[in-house]
């Protein structure tokens, strides 16, 4: 993806990649790289301050943020994995609204965070927060068989919720590609780098 995203003050940058919440599949926050204007920065924003995508404009993103908020925005790291613990304190320094709490700020343990620079330390909590780009190339399995490579993905109309996987099947359906569910997803391996379904191609179609 490499998505232009408007603000108050014209363009901030690029829409690189999504940070999604690995369990509901929900997009917590865009990674945007911020270009000239800024320097060679990646940050993320929350899903909160940015509208979504029109059917009319799809790969545009709109948001009413300034160039000194996306100045001030902590820089990205996609490729780790965030605790719930980090993106607390995260999110009550910046007064970003909590997507767990409810509203702005509620529902945040207290925090101590040092202005711009530190957060709280990871704490024993599972991660949840994956980038989306990391999951494209993964395998997607059944229990038994190879259904192909996850190639790339598709929101679920009217919300930031990726709803499809578009996966490239391999020689056993002529390498063409189906569209599978994520609520037919059983889990995702890291370390494995592969994505498991409950049932074979159940909830797939051709595209």
């Amino acid at each position: 993806m490499d998505a232009p995203l408007q603000g108050a003050e014209g363009l901030l940058g690029k829409v690189e990649d999504f940070l999604f919440d690995d369990g509901s599949w929900e997009i917590r926050y865009l990674v945007v790289n911020a270009g000239n204007w800024l320097g060679p920065k990646r940050v993320v924003l929350p899903v909160e301050m940015v509208q979504l995508p029109s059917a009319d404009e799809p790969r545009e993103f709109i948001s009413h943020v300034g160039k000194e908020q996306v100045r001030n925005s902590p820089t990205a790291d996609s490729l780790r994995p965030v605790s719930r613990q980090q993106e607390a304190a995260l999110r009550q320094y910046y007064g970003w609204p909590s997507w767990w709490g409810g509203g702005l700020n509620s529902e945040l343990p207290p925090v101590s965070v040092a202005v711009g620079r530190e957060f709280a330390a990871a704490s024993d909590d599972n991660p949840h927060l994956r980038s989306v780009s990391a999951v494209l190339g993964y395998n997607v399995w059944t229990d038994q068989d190879l259904i192909g490579r996850a190639e790339n993905y598709i929101l679920a109309d009217g919300s930031w919720c990726i709803g499809y996987i578009d996966v490239r099947t391999g020689d056993w359906l002529r390498s063409r590609s189906v569209l599978v569910s994520t609520r037919w997803v059983k889990s995702i391996s890291w370390g494995d780098q592969c994505v498991r379904l409950e049932n074979h191609l159940h909830g797939a179609s051709r595209v």
